[in-house]
């Protein structure tokens, strides 16, 4: 787990760190799959690899509930996956509440043998999530009871670390990270009565494709 001033900077550090990290190894690799409708720390850092970094950004379109289905990932994977540096896909919208399909895409991107991060920030604590399922997670405090300006970017998968530090200027609000609030996450993710991360003071929400979140 690393620490961060939130959750615009682990996204920042994921989807950066891993593409310039695959870039390195096979510089072939240069698409950065995404859906349409992320969250803008997302779009944002994807057109910022675009313009600065010569990626191949891909914004995937979504259904009519907002999903981002494994067919449409499927489709674009079977065009040169082995130039696919990462997939980044929102867990749940921060808009419409809609509730991705995870698992079935982490497992897809992982068969071709890429990299898959998800901004969690709106799942964490609404419905389960299992940061096992994903080389990169992004949670942050506030959505968790815990102080604004702190977040964290979780790796999973031993053996699939492919993100390192961000590079030049650190992404996000600015604040000091590291804060005392993020125990908090520690004994939340410590719990042995729930899942990982899937505790909340009503229980888990969210039957079909959307949850409000």
């Amino acid at each position: 787990m690393i620490f961060t001033s939130g959750g615009t900077e682990s996204d920042n550090l994921a989807v950066k760190g891993i593409f310039w990290s695959r870039r390195d190894a096979d510089p072939a690799r240069t698409r950065v799959l995404t859906s349409a409708i992320e969250h803008h720390a997302i779009l944002d850092t994807v057109e910022w690899l675009t313009e600065h970094e010569r990626a191949a950004g891909e914004f995937l379109p979504v259904d009519a509930y907002g999903r981002l289905t494994v067919d449409t990932l499927q489709g674009a994977l079977a065009e040169r996956a082995d130039r696919v540096a990462v997939i980044s896909v929102q867990w749940a919208n921060n808009e419409v509440g809609t509730v991705q399909p995870i698992p079935e895409l982490a497992e897809l991107a992982h068969q071709h043998g890429i990299p898959f991060h998800t901004d969690a920030v709106q799942a964490v604590a609404q419905v389960a999530v299992d940061p096992t399922l994903v080389d990169a997670l992004t949670l942050t405090g506030h959505k968790l009871g815990g102080p604004v300006g702190v977040g964290a970017l979780v790796l999973g998968r031993p053996g699939r670390r492919h993100s390192r530090p961000a590079r030049r200027r650190r992404p996000g609000a600015g604040r000091a990270f590291g804060h005392p609030g993020h125990r908090r996450h520690r004994q939340f993710s410590r719990s042995p009565s729930t899942p990982p991360y899937a505790r909340s003071r009503s229980g888990p929400r969210a039957s079909g494709p959307c949850a409000t979140t």
